[in-house]
C-alpha cells in the first residue's frame, strides 16, 4: 500500500488490499467479473487506495477492455464518495479531523488530474467535488485553482463539483468569489452563477457575489446572446458534426440562462439593452428569462412578453411562476392557469428536456384525466394522460404522455394501450419501495427458483409451448414472474403472480414491453390496494 502521514491500521490494510486485488481480477477477468467494492469501516481507509491507483495510473489507464473500464469507473465513483464521506466531521478544533480532511482533498485531487483527461473522465467532476465538500478555505480555493487552470471537460462535471457549494452554508465566500467568474469555460460560470444566484435568493448575503463584476457580466451576456443569434441563423458555421453544435448550443444556452437571471438579481439597468436582444432570441427558455429580468427591472416589454408566453405550454409552469412573484399573474387568462394547462405544461417541459425528446411537442390533447390514489400521496392527486405528437418532414410521431404527480412518457408506442393500462402502466413504473425489487431468472434463491419453476410448469400445461422467465419480481408480500410466453411461435411478455396472468398482446415482443408488462401487473395492484 502506498505511504500516508496518516496511521495506516491492519485492518485498512487488509480492506485495502482487498479492494485492489478486485480490481486486479477484473483487470486480468475474462470480462464477466463485476466486483462490488464493500465500503470501508472507516471512509478515510479510501485514502490508501486513491494513492495506490494515482501512482500506478499508467497500468490502469491502459487497459481498454469495456468491463475492466466500467469496473474502473465504478471505484472512482467510490472512492470520490468515501472521501467526501471521511468529512463530515466539522470540528475545526480537532486536527485529526483537520489533517483527514486535508489528506482525503490532496487524494481525490492528485486522481482527478489523472482522470480529467483519460477513458474515465466522467469520473472528474466526483473526485473534484471533494475539495469543494470539505468545506475548509485553503481547500475550497484548490478546487478554484484547479477549475480556472485545469477544468474538466463536461459540463455535467463542473456542476458536480461544485454542487456542495449549494449544500453547505459554512464555507468562505472569497475563496470562490468573485475570482471564479476569470473561468472561460462556459460550464463553471453558469454553474458559479447559479451558485452565486442561489445565495441570493436564500438570503445568506446582502450583496450578490458577482455585484462588482456586473459591467464585465453585461458584456458577456451580449456576446452570447449575439453568438446565439448567428447560431440559430447558421448552424454550420459553428461545427462540423451535430454534436459539436449541440454542445456550443448547450453551453451558451445555460450560460446565457445563468447570466438573465444574475443580471435579474443585482439589478443595473445598463443591462436592459443586453437583456432586450437576448429577448429577441427563439430559445424559449431564453426568452422566458430575458422578459423576467427584464420585468423585474420594470419594462413592460418583459411583462408582455410573458404574458404571452402564458401560452405556450413548452414554458407555462415557469411563467406563471414568475408572473406571481412579480405580482400579475390574475392578469394571465385562467384557461392557462388551470390544472389542466399546468399538467400539460409539465409534460411539455419533461418532453423537451435533452435526455427526452430535445424538444417540446408540436400539439399535445388530453386523453382522460382521473382523480386516483397515488404511489407516494397521501391524498388523491389528478393524473392526466395526453397524446402528443411531432411533427416531421416524412410524417407525424405520436405516443401517450402521462402527468400529474409526475411526467413521463414510455419508449414504446402506447396509442393502442387500454387507458386503464395506459394509467396503471404509469403507477407501476413510480412506486419505489424497498419491499418492491428485482431478481435475474438465474440468480434466484433455492425457494424462489422452485416456486418459478411450478409456475412455469403451469403456465406451459395450460396456456403456453413454452415460458422463458426473465426476472422474479418481489412486490411486498407477492411475487409475480415476468418473461415471455411462446405459443404457435409467436412471443409475447407476460407477468403471472400465481393466480392472474397478465398478457398485453397489444404490446411488441421485446425488453421494454418486459418492464410495461410488469409495470402494468404492479399499477393493477396498488389500484386494487389504494382504489
Amino acid at each position: 500500500m502506498a505511504h500516508s502521514i496518516l496511521e495506516i491500521s491492519e485492518d485498512a490494510r487488509i480492506w485495502g488490499h482487498r479492494t485492489l486485488q478486485q480490481l486486479e481480477h477484473a483487470e486480468s477477468g475474462d470480462g464477466l467479473y463485476c466486483p462490488d467494492f464493500s465500503d470501508p469501516a472507516d471512509p478515510i481507509w479510501a485514502v490508501f487506495v486513491a494513492q495506490e491507483i494515482e501512482e500506478e495510473w499508467t497500468r490502469w489507464e491502459s487497459n481498454t477492455n469495456p468491463a475492466f473500464c466500467s469496473s474502473m469507473e465504478r471505484l472512482l465513483q467510490k472512492l470520490a464518495y468515501w472521501l467526501r464521506q471521511s468529512m463530515q466531521r466539522r470540528d475545526e478544533d480537532d486536527e485529526v479531523a483537520a489533517l483527514k480532511r486535508l489528506v482525503a482533498v490532496q487524494s481525490a485531487t492528485a486522481l482527478y488530474l489523472k482522470v480529467r483527461t483519460s477513458q474515465h473522465a466522467k469520473t472528474d467532476g466526483a473526485l473534484l467535488q471533494v475539495a469543494f465538500a470539505s468545506g475548509h478555505q485553503t481547500a475550497i480555493t484548490m478546487g478554484v485553482d484547479l477549475l480556472l487552470q485545469q477544468p474538466p471537460d463536461a459540463w455535467t462535471s463542473a456542476s458536480l463539483a461544485l454542487s456542495p457549494l449549494l449544500q453547505y452554508r459554512e464555507w468562505d465566500l472569497d475563496s470562490v468569489f468573485p475570482r471564479i467568474l476569470e473561468s472561460s469555460n462556459p460550464s463553471i460560470l453558469a454553474s458559479a452563477l447559479d451558485i452565486a444566484n442561489h445565495l441570493v435568493a436564500q438570503k445568506r448575503v446582502d450583496e450578490h457575489p458577482c455585484q462588482t463584476k456586473a459591467p464585465e457580466l453585461t458584456v458577456l451576456l451580449g456576446g452570447i446572446a449575439q453568438r446565439l443569434g448567428l447560431l440559430e441563423e447558421n448552424p454550420s458555421k459553428f461545427g462540423d458534426t451535430p454534436e459539436a453544435i449541440q454542445r456550443i448550443l448547450f453551453d451558451s444556452v445555460s450560460l446565457c440562462v445563468s447570466l438573465c437571471h444574475t443580471m435579474s438579481l443585482i439589478g443595473d439597468e445598463k443591462c436592459v439593452g443586453k437583456l432586450m436582444q437576448a429577448s429577441e432570441l427563439k430559445h424559449r427558455r431564453i426568452r422566458t428569462e430575458a422578459a423576467f429580468a427584464l420585468a423585474k427591472l420594470n419594462q413592460e416589454h418583459g411583462t408582455t412578453m410573458l404574458l404571452e408566453m402564458a401560452q405556450d405550454p413548452a414554458v407555462r409552469i415557469r411563467v406563471l411562476a414568475y408572473a406571481d412573484e412579480l405580482g400579475f399573474l390574475d392578469r394571465i387568462d385562467e384557461k392557462h392557469r388551470s390544472v389542466l394547462a399546468v399538467a400539460e405544461s409539465q409534460l411539455a417541459q419533461w418532453l423537451a428536456q435533452v435526455e427526452q425528446m430535445g424538444l417540446p411537442p408540436t400539439k399535445i390533447e388530453l386523453l382522460e384525466q382521473r382523480t386516483l390514489s397515488w404511489p407516494g400521496f397521501e391524498a388523491p392527486q389528478e393524473c392526466f394522460v395526453f397524446r402528443f405528437g411531432y411533427e416531421m418532414h416524412d410524417g407525424e410521431f405520436s405516443n401517450v404522455g402521462f402527468a400529474g404527480p409526475v411526467a413521463k412518457a414510455f419508449s414504446l408506442d402506447l396509442g393502442n394501450v387500454p387507458l386503464d393500462d395506459a394509467f396503471s402502466m404509469f403507477a407501476g413504473w413510480d412506486i419505489e419501495h424497498p419491499e418492491a425489487y428485482e431478481t435475474i431468472a438465474n440468480r434466484l434463491a433455492v425457494a424462489e427458483s422452485r416456486l418459478m419453476d411450478e409456475w412455469r410448469v403451469v403456465l406451459e400445461l395450460e396456456h403456453f409451448d413454452s415460458v422463458e422467465p426473465a426476472f422474479f419480481a418481489h412486490f411486498f408480500e407477492q411475487n409475480v414472474l415476468v418473461g415471455y410466453g411462446v405459443r404457435e411461435g409467436r412471443s409475447q411478455a407476460i407477468a403471472f403472480d400465481g393466480h392472474d396472468l397478465i398478457v398485453p398482446t397489444y404490446l411488441p415482443s421485446n425488453q421494454d414491453a418486459l418492464w410495461l408488462t410488469y409495470y402494468l401487473w404492479r399499477g393493477r395492484e396498488f389500484f386494487k390496494t389504494f382504489a
